[in-house]
């Protein structure tokens, strides 16, 4: 005989507005209890570490390297939330996130690219340079160079691991740079373009104008009547 649970019914607190919602499901007694939650990951690349992913990722944790601390103050928090609730879970969900990716990387059962890239000192050292030194004049071959690679093998590697090549993710850092350096300063946009890397001042309002479908003095000048009104 088949038993239907009834709709999940939402619970609020109304005392405290960093409550973290719940969901209850049946009548019985209570079997299992699960925590669920979801972390956006921002990164100034643009890159979507987790939109490749095809399935839920499932790991258990028991023994003493468990996670049972962790959940017992997300549970506690959740059934009595209060001043700083809202925080204090995402900080806990943060860290069991990380632990389970450091799981999956030593044990090698990474579902995506990039994180078993993540362990590889040679793409790491690249990335770093991007991500730091993006205004340099950097090229595939000053990159293989620093991952002491060939330039096929690090850019066939490094576009594997990423999902893009390595330019067209340099590319991508020096561009959100400069959206902030617009949003941020009033240096002169032609100054900005030398400042994060990009040679021509045309070339750099075309790359801007395709990722934010927007020309680079139009989003500073949109910005600054958003932050007056």
């Amino acid at each position: 005989m088949e038993r239907y649970l009834p709709a999940p019914h939402r619970l609020r607190s109304p005392l405290f507005a960093e409550s973290v919602p719940t969901i209850k499901a049946g009548e019985g007694k209570t079997g299992i209890v699960t925590a669920c939650g979801e972390v956006l990951l921002a990164t100034e690349s643009g890159i979507d570490l987790f939109g490749g992913l095809k399935a839920p990722v499932i790991e258990h944790f028991d023994g003493p390297e468990g996670l049972r601390n962790q959940f017992i103050i997300l549970l506690a928090e959740s059934a009595r939330p209060t001043i700083g609730t809202r925080a204090l879970t995402e900080a806990l969900l943060k860290q069991c996130l990380i632990l389970l990716l450091r799981r999956m990387i030593q044990r090698g059962s990474a579902s995506l690219p990039w994180m078993i890239a993540a362990s590889d000192d040679r793409l790491a050292r690249a990335l770093r340079a991007i991500l730091e030194r993006s205004s340099e004049p950097l090229t595939v071959e000053t990159l293989a160079t620093i991952a002491g690679m060939s330039r096929s093998s690090f850019a066939a590697r490094f576009t594997h691991a990423f999902g893009q090549t390595p330019m067209n993710l340099l590319r991508a850092v020096r561009l959100r740079h400069a959206r902030e350096l617009l949003v941020t300063t009033d240096i002169p946009v032609a100054q900005i373009a030398r400042q994060v890397g990009f040679l021509s001042r045309s070339n750099f309002s075309r790359l801007f104008h395709k990722m934010y479908s927007v020309d680079p003095t139009s989003f500073r000048t949109t910005a600054f009547e958003r932050e007056s009104q």
